[in-house]
Protein backbone atom coordinates (compact mmCIF):
# COMPACT_ATOMS: atom_id res chain seq x y z
CA UNK A 1 0.00 0.00 0.00
CA UNK A 2 1.47 3.42 -0.91
CA UNK A 3 2.51 5.56 2.04
CA UNK A 4 0.10 8.34 0.96
CA UNK A 5 -2.82 5.92 1.32
CA UNK A 6 -1.75 5.18 4.88
CA UNK A 7 -1.56 8.85 5.85
CA UNK A 8 -5.31 9.43 5.63
CA UNK A 9 -7.38 12.24 4.20
CA UNK A 10 -6.85 14.68 7.10
CA UNK A 11 -3.07 14.58 6.79
CA UNK A 12 -3.26 14.93 3.01
CA UNK A 13 -5.51 17.97 3.29
CA UNK A 14 -3.27 19.50 5.95
CA UNK A 15 -0.49 19.72 3.40
CA UNK A 16 -2.67 21.13 0.64
CA UNK A 17 -3.51 24.74 -0.12
CA UNK A 18 -7.26 23.98 -0.03
CA UNK A 19 -9.14 25.26 3.04
CA UNK A 20 -10.33 22.46 5.28
CA UNK A 21 -14.10 22.07 5.35
CA UNK A 22 -15.88 20.00 7.91
CA UNK A 23 -19.45 19.42 8.87
CA UNK A 24 -20.58 21.88 11.61
CA UNK A 25 -21.11 19.03 14.08
CA UNK A 26 -17.49 18.00 13.63
CA UNK A 27 -16.14 21.50 14.28
CA UNK A 28 -16.90 21.51 18.01
CA UNK A 29 -14.01 21.42 20.42
CA UNK A 30 -13.11 18.00 21.86
CA UNK A 31 -14.23 19.04 25.35
CA UNK A 32 -17.76 19.53 23.99
CA UNK A 33 -17.94 16.05 22.52
CA UNK A 34 -18.93 13.07 24.59
CA UNK A 35 -16.22 10.39 24.40
CA UNK A 36 -18.81 7.60 24.37
CA UNK A 37 -22.43 7.54 23.32
CA UNK A 38 -25.08 7.19 26.00
CA UNK A 39 -25.59 3.57 26.88
CA UNK A 40 -29.06 2.24 27.51
CA UNK A 41 -30.95 5.12 25.88
CA UNK A 42 -33.52 3.58 23.60
CA UNK A 43 -36.26 5.55 21.88
CA UNK A 44 -39.75 4.28 21.15
CA UNK A 45 -41.68 4.57 17.92
CA UNK A 46 -45.31 4.02 17.01
CA UNK A 47 -46.40 2.45 13.75
CA UNK A 48 -49.65 3.97 12.50
CA UNK A 49 -51.70 3.60 9.36
CA UNK A 50 -51.50 6.41 6.85
CA UNK A 51 -55.31 6.30 7.04
CA UNK A 52 -54.96 8.41 10.19
CA UNK A 53 -53.91 11.24 7.85
CA UNK A 54 -56.11 13.03 5.35
CA UNK A 55 -55.16 13.05 1.68
CA UNK A 56 -54.28 16.77 2.01
CA UNK A 57 -51.93 16.02 4.91
CA UNK A 58 -50.33 13.19 2.93
CA UNK A 59 -49.75 15.53 -0.02
CA UNK A 60 -48.26 18.12 2.33
CA UNK A 61 -45.87 15.56 3.88
CA UNK A 62 -44.83 14.49 0.38
CA UNK A 63 -44.15 18.09 -0.61
CA UNK A 64 -41.97 18.58 2.47
CA UNK A 65 -39.96 15.50 1.44
CA UNK A 66 -39.68 16.51 -2.23
CA UNK A 67 -37.57 19.63 -2.16
CA UNK A 68 -39.66 21.80 0.13
CA UNK A 69 -38.12 20.80 3.47
CA UNK A 70 -37.39 24.47 4.18
CA UNK A 71 -41.16 25.03 4.37
CA UNK A 72 -41.75 22.20 6.85
CA UNK A 73 -42.35 23.11 10.51
CA UNK A 74 -40.78 19.78 11.54
CA UNK A 75 -38.51 17.11 10.10
CA UNK A 76 -40.20 14.51 7.90
CA UNK A 77 -38.58 11.55 6.16
CA UNK A 78 -40.26 9.60 3.37
CA UNK A 79 -40.07 5.86 2.98
CA UNK A 80 -41.56 3.53 0.38
CA UNK A 81 -45.01 3.38 1.99
CA UNK A 82 -45.29 6.43 4.24
CA UNK A 83 -43.31 8.79 6.46
CA UNK A 84 -41.27 9.04 9.64
CA UNK A 85 -41.94 12.04 11.84
CA UNK A 86 -40.36 13.14 15.12
CA UNK A 87 -42.68 13.88 18.03
CA UNK A 88 -40.23 16.15 19.85
CA UNK A 89 -41.41 19.48 21.22
CA UNK A 90 -41.57 22.34 18.78
CA UNK A 91 -42.53 25.98 18.97
CA UNK A 92 -46.18 26.97 19.21
CA UNK A 93 -45.92 28.53 15.73
CA UNK A 94 -44.69 25.23 14.28
CA UNK A 95 -47.44 23.29 16.01
CA UNK A 96 -50.07 25.69 14.64
CA UNK A 97 -48.65 25.16 11.14
CA UNK A 98 -49.30 21.41 11.29
CA UNK A 99 -52.61 19.97 10.07
CA UNK A 100 -54.98 18.96 12.89
CA UNK A 101 -54.86 15.24 12.04
CA UNK A 102 -51.07 15.20 12.14
CA UNK A 103 -50.95 17.17 15.38
CA UNK A 104 -53.47 14.77 16.95
CA UNK A 105 -51.18 11.83 16.14
CA UNK A 106 -48.15 13.69 17.53
CA UNK A 107 -49.97 14.53 20.78
CA UNK A 108 -51.20 10.92 21.04
CA UNK A 109 -47.59 9.73 20.74
CA UNK A 110 -46.16 12.29 23.16
CA UNK A 111 -48.63 11.28 25.88
CA UNK A 112 -47.32 7.73 25.58
CA UNK A 113 -43.62 8.62 25.55
CA UNK A 114 -43.23 7.87 21.83
CA UNK A 115 -40.28 9.61 20.13
CA UNK A 116 -40.99 8.80 16.49
CA UNK A 117 -44.09 8.17 14.41
CA UNK A 118 -43.94 5.81 11.47
CA UNK A 119 -46.92 6.25 9.18
CA UNK A 120 -47.23 3.27 6.84
CA UNK A 121 -49.98 2.20 4.44
CA UNK A 122 -50.01 -1.24 6.11
CA UNK A 123 -49.79 0.11 9.66
CA UNK A 124 -52.55 -0.41 12.22
CA UNK A 125 -55.44 1.95 12.79
CA UNK A 126 -56.13 2.91 16.38
CA UNK A 127 -59.55 3.79 17.79
CA UNK A 128 -58.11 6.86 19.54
CA UNK A 129 -57.39 8.60 16.21
CA UNK A 130 -59.65 9.54 13.31
CA UNK A 131 -59.52 7.32 10.24
CA UNK A 132 -59.78 8.95 6.81
CA UNK A 133 -61.24 7.12 3.82
CA UNK A 134 -58.77 7.38 0.97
Amino acid sequence: MPSSAKRGLASLLAGSSMPARTHPELRSRPAEQSPTPAIGVIGKYQLLSTAHLSMNTALLLDSWCNGHAHEAPTTVARNAHGWFLSTRSMSADCERALPADLMAAILFARRRGIDLLHFDCDGPTLPQLLVHDW
